[in-house]
């Protein structure tokens, strides 16, 4: 009779045991996530960090040059006057030129990327580029990722 109850006992035991492992494994498996979670933000904050601070560093250096341009167009506009260069048209042209360069510059830029997509539209298309991406994608994909595989 002794021998029946330690046998029951062992038994129930055992299924607590095999419970509370269920129960560690769901645990795991959120705590996982929740980690996995943690570390794509943390990621995501320190990317968009260096994204601002990259973007602080492009508006400056656009702010600077900016500057530096309308500096040397004024040293250059009183070089026109002190040796007057204003009496002759071509002269008056290209300092129109100078002085609306940087407020057109983004216009005629976008003009010419047009352009260049146009011309790129217009060239043949290779068919079995796609096929072939997919395949790289479905060959590298870290879900189905096998080391048999390259044998």
């Amino acid at each position: 009779m002794a021998n029946f109850q330690i046998q029951e006992k062992l038994k129930e035991l055992k299924r607590k045991i095999d419970e509370l492992d269920n129960i560690n494994v769901g645990e795991n498996a959120d705590i996982r996530k929740i980690n996995i979670k943690n570390k794509i933000s943390k990621v995501n904050k320190r990317k968009t960090f260096y994204l601002n601070q990259q973007i602080n560093k492009v508006e400056t250096s656009v702010i600077v040059l900016f500057s530096l341009y309308y500096i040397i167009f004024i040293g250059l506009l009183i070089v026109y006057i002190q040796k007057k260069l204003y009496k002759s048209k071509t002269s008056i042209l290209i300092f129109v030129i100078l002085a609306i360069l940087p407020i057109t510059i983004n216009t005629i830029v976008d003009f010419f990327i047009s352009i260049a997509n146009r011309i790129q539209l217009l060239s043949p298309v290779n068919e079995y580029r796609s096929l072939y991406k997919n395949d790289l994608k479905r060959y590298f994909d870290l879900a189905n990722f096998d080391l048999n595989d390259g044998e």
